[in-house]
C-alpha cells in the first residue's frame, strides 16, 4: 500500500521561514501601516530591510506572473513578527512548485541575495484540511522505516529532518 505521505505530483506544498538577522530588525512604530520610505516605516522595518524593500516588492509581485524565470504560486506569504506583535523578525511562505522552484524563488530573492534573511528553511508542507483525513503523529514523523544509531539520525548535507536549510551567502 502506497503511503498518503507520497504524493506522486512534483508541485507539492512547501512552508518557507525565512529568520532576519540581527542588522534587519527593529520594532514597529505605533503607526498601523506607515508608508514605504517613511521615518516610521523605517522603524517598523529596520534600516537593511528598508534598503531592500522596493526590490524585494518587485521581485515578488514579477514572481506571481507565470512567464517569470523564477515563477512560483504563492499560497500565503508575510512577515513574522516577534511576540510583542511590533517586531518583524524575519518572513513566512507557503509555496506550491517543487522542491528546486521554492529554493530557487528563495535564493533570487533581495533580501536573501543582501542577507537580510540570515536563515532559510523550506520543508514540505501536508494540508490535511483539504483531504479532511487527519494524520497520526508517528505516521507524519516515520512514514518510512529509520535505521537510528541512539535515536540520532545522521545528517547528510544540507537536509536536516526533512528540510532545506539555506543560509545567506551560501547560494
Amino acid at each position: 500500500m502506497a503511503s498518503p505521505f507520497l504524493n506522486p505530483h512534483p508541485r507539492q506544498l512547501y512552508v518557507v521561514h525565512c529568520f532576519d538577522g540581527p542588522s534587519a530588525t527593529e520594532r514597529l512604530s505605533s503607526v498601523a501601516d506607515p508608508a514605504p520610505n517613511s521615518p516610521n516605516h523605517r522603524r517598523m522595518c529596520g534600516v537593511h530591510r528598508v534598503e531592500c524593500y522596493e526590490e524585494h516588492v518587485a521581485y515578488q509581485l514579477s514572481t506571481s506572473k507565470p512567464k517569470h524565470d523564477c515563477f512560483i504560486q504563492k499560497v500565503a506569504a508575510a512577515p513574522k513578527l516577534a511576540k510583542d506583535g511590533l517586531t518583524i523578525v524575519g518572513s513566512s511562505f507557503l509555496l506550491r512548485g517543487t522542491q528546486e522552484e521554492c529554493s530557487r524563488f528563495i535564493q533570487n530573492d533581495p533580501y536573501y541575495k543582501k542577507s537580510v534573511w540570515a536563515s532559510v528553511s523550506i520543508q514540505r508542507y501536508l494540508d490535511s484540511s483539504s483531504t479532511g483525513r487527519a494524520f497520526p503523529p508517528t505516521k507524519l514523523l516515520h512514514p518510512v522505516p529509520v535505521k537510528r544509531t541512539y535515536g540520532i539520525q545522521p545528517i547528510q548535507g544540507d537536509q536536516i529532518n526533512g528540510a532545506l536549510q539555506l543560509h545567506a551567502g551560501t547560494a
